[in-house]
C-alpha cells in the first residue's frame, strides 16, 4: 500500500494539540455536513459524553452511543444502531459524510464496518496514542468540538432534511420489533434480561459490555446474568 498520505500531500492523520478550550468544528470542517453522526463508546469521559450529546442535538445529527459511552440519551439517541447497520441496504443508504468518534467503539462489528465507509472521521482522544480501531481517522482532537458561530447559523438556516428523521424512524421501527419479540415470550432470554437490567439502571452498561464484547456460550452468559440479577435486584430480574 502507498505510504504517501492523503491527497494533496496531507498526512494520513492530523493531530491537534490540546487547546485551552474546546475547538470549534469550523477550524477543520468549513461547511457543516448534513450527514454527520456522533459515535460515543468505551473510554469516553463524562464531560466528553455530555459534549457529544450537545453537538449532536445542535447539529441535527444522530447519536450512536454504546451503553458504556454514557451518552445514550436525548432525542437524537439511536439505541438500535447495531441492528440497523447490520442490514447492508440500510448501511449503504446511510453512509455518513462525517463521523465524530469519542472513545473506542468495539461492541458492534456492524458499526466498525460502517465507520470505514465514512467520507471523513474525526477521533476525540486526549492521548498521543489515540484509539482508532478502523484506522480511518483523518484528524485527532483532544476534546469534543463545538459548533462555531458559522455552523450555528448554518444549522439554524438549513431547511428540514430527512437525514435525522430517517434515523429516528428506523429506530422507532427496530425498537418496536425488538420489544414485540421480547414481550411475546415468557422464556428466559439474554436480550430480555439485558432490557430489564438496562431499565433498572445501575451497572447495566458493564453487563452489556461483557455480553457484547465476548462471544461465549449462552449457558455461561445466562449464569453470569442471573448471578448479577439475583445480587442486584432479585424482584425485578428473577424469572418466573
Amino acid at each position: 500500500e502507498p505510504l504517501d498520505g492523503r491527497a494533496g500531500g496531507r498526512p494520513w492523520t492530523e493531530v491537534e494539540p490540546r487547546p485551552a478550550s474546546p475547538m470549534a468544528l469550523t477550524a477543520f470542517v468549513p461547511e457543516l455536513p448534513e450527514r454527520g453522526v456522533l459515535v460515543v463508546a468505551e473510554g469516553a469521559a463524562r464531560a466528553d459524553a455530555d459534549a457529544a450529546v450537545r453537538l449532536a442535538e445542535s447539529a441535527g445529527w444522530p447519536l450512536l452511543s454504546e451503553p458504556i459511552g454514557n451518552a445514550r440519551r436525548g432525542p437524537n439517541a439511536i439505541s438500535t444502531y447495531s441492528l440497523l447497520l447490520a442490514g447492508a441496504s440500510f448501511a449503504a443508504a446511510h453512509r455518513p459524510e462525517l463521523v465524530v468518534t469519542v472513545g473506542k467503539p468495539g461492541l458492534s462489528r456492524s458499526l466498525l464496518n460502517w465507520l470505514r465507509t465514512a467520507d471523513r472521521q474525526i477521533v476525540v482522544d486526549p492521548w498521543p496514542d489515540w484509539v482508532d480501531p478502523t484506522r480511518s481517522a483523518a484528524r485527532v482532537v483532544p476534546a469534543v468540538p463545538t459548533l462555531g458561530v458559522g455552523h450555528q447559523q448554518e444549522a439554524a438556516a438549513r431547511p428540514a432534511t430527512d437525514w435525522l428523521t430517517r434515523w429516528r424512524q428506523a429506530e422507532a421501527s427496530a425498537r418496536a420489533a425488538v420489544d414485540a419479540v421480547l414481550d411475546g415470550t415468557d422464556r428466559l432470554t439474554e436480550p430480555g434480561l439485558a432490557r430489564v437490567v438496562g431499565r433498572a439502571g445501575g451497572p447495566a452498561a458493564r453487563q452489556e459490555r461483557r455480553w457484547g464484547g465476548e462471544r461465549r456460550g449462552m449457558a455461561t452468559r445466562r449464569k453470569k446474568v442471573l448471578g448479577f440479577c439475583w445480587g442486584f435486584r432479585p424482584t425485578v430480574c428473577r424469572p418466573k
